[in-house]
């Protein structure tokens, strides 16, 4: 204990924390739309901010104007839940809204998420925490949170729409321009099991209903992580589907690892995009060859 060191007060955490309280004795004065301006001045004057905390913000514009006019602050509801997913849906709108392909290409987008670490060491650090989340007998929302940041560091777009929408997969990738990658992870289940229950592929066949519904025309790889591959007696899918099991599980994590491995000797400030497109493609991450070799055939 006596050789821990205090770290100094974040300066730009302490002034969001005064707006934040500028904004609350507004509203304990009675000044509503006032408060809603302090936190408005505080989006504009910050343009850098996380989309996700430009979400809580604006959901908090909304809580501050909820007495003063509740369609005003369901309006300021319905666009912070499009800027952060995880936040409160509001009520009776439908506020739905597609998973496109990110505005970059593929390899830019893995060079952004790779350069938001600070060094090499830093950028591991992030690659196996998520690595080590992605595992049978882990947490569900443990796994499927890991899923989606293992699809961001990939360069693809990524949601949880079970978890955003309150139905569909839980997770789903966009991996191309109208081609998805749509998965439902039961991580949970034990190994000792032989076969794949009625119920779960049901859960799989109502999440691809989810996804013909809204994604209409769009093509979907259809994943099941579960550590058995041999159909019940009653149970059945309604398209393709192909599983990871604790093999292929493994290979995915493994093969993620050594991926990222490959920025050891590169200098994270100026990486060569065809460089990186070469170890996308030399560790199987290659878009088409994704469900190739990261999963097998179901057994009838």
């Amino acid at each position: 204990m006596d050789g821990v060191t205090l770290d100094k007060p974040n300066k730009e955490m302490l002034k969001l924390y005064e707006v934040e309280l500028e904004a609350e004795m507004k509203l304990e004065q009675g000044r509503p739309l006032d408060a809603r301006n302090v936190l408005q001045g505080l989006l504009d004057g910050h343009p850098d901010l996380p989309q996700e905390d430009r979400g809580w913000y604006t959901q908090e514009m909304a809580r501050l104007l909820y007495r003063q006019s509740k369609a005003e602050s369901s309006q300021l509801q319905v666009a912070a839940h499009r800027l952060n997913g995880f936040l409160l849906k509001p009520q009776g709108v439908t506020v739905f809204k597609k998973l496109e392909p990110l505005s970059q290409k593929r390899v830019a987008n893995i060079i952004e998420w790779v350069q938001k670490a600070k060094d090499f060491q830093d950028l591991m650090i992030r690659v196996m925490a998520f690595i080590g989340d992605l595992r049978f007998g882990a947490a569900a929302d443990t796994f499927e949170q890991a899923f989606d940041e293992l699809g961001r560091a990939l360069g693809f777009a990524a949601e949880r729409p079970e978890k955003v929408w309150k139905q569909g997969p839980d997770n789903l990738w966009c991996l191309k321009k109208n081609h998805y990658l749509l998965v439902e992870c039961k991580n949970e289940v034990k190994g000792q099991r032989e076969e794949i229950a009625k119920s779960e592929t049901g859960q799989l066949n109502n999440s691809f209903a989810w996804f013909t519904e809204n994604y209409s025309g769009a093509e979907s790889a259809c994943v099941m992580v579960i550590p058995v591959r041999k159909l019940g007696a009653a149970a059945g899918f309604n398209m393709p589907v192909t599983i990871m099991r604790e093999t292929t599980l493994k290979k995915l994590r493994r093969n993620v690892q050594n991926f990222f491995q490959e920025f050891a000797a590169a200098d994270l400030a100026d990486l060569e995009p065809n460089t990186v497109q070469k170890w996308i493609v030399h560790h199987h991450f290659d878009t088409d060859e994704f469900v190739r070799t990261y999963t097998e055939s179901v057994q009838n």
